[in-house]
């Protein structure tokens, strides 16, 4: 495997380590980790995932919201918010359970959402306030 390729997963947003004359593949940098109040206050709409480590429900919206993120494309910003490290932020929303979802748009909440939900629940209210 020449180094080239190397560098081009390293593009695609993994990160690799050559190790024993294989190419294993690491980590995953997380796409959902950005900046909170530049994705709420974009003309883009951004769904919001309120969640603690601790949440079981939590863990299990992880790869559905992924999965929107990556079907949605440009047209989504997709946003985690880990409530013990931003207890102020869970505040301000007022965050009673785990997991809430929010959609924001011009840095107003449109829709909530809190406890387990489908993914096309999720992607009719993503359209429904786009």
């Amino acid at each position: 495997m020449k180094l080239s390729t190397v560098d081009e997963l390293r593009n695609d947003i993994r990160q690799v380590r050559y190790l024993r004359n294989y190419l294993l593949l690491i980590t995953k940098k997380h796409p959902m980790k950005k900046s909170f109040k530049k994705n709420i206050n974009s003309e883009i709409p951004s769904l919001v995932h309120f969640y603690a480590n601790w949440c079981t429900p939590c863990k299990l919206m992880t790869p559905i919201l992924e999965q929107i993120e990556e079907e949605m494309g440009e047209s989504l910003n997709v946003v985690e918010i880990d409530v013990e490290a931003k207890k102020k932020l869970s505040r301000r929303y007022k965050i009673k359970s785990l997991p809430t979802l929010l959609i924001f748009k011009n840095g107003e909440p449109l829709w909530r959402q809190s406890g387990m939900i489908q993914k096309n629940d999720i992607k009719k209210a993503i359209i429904e306030f786009a």
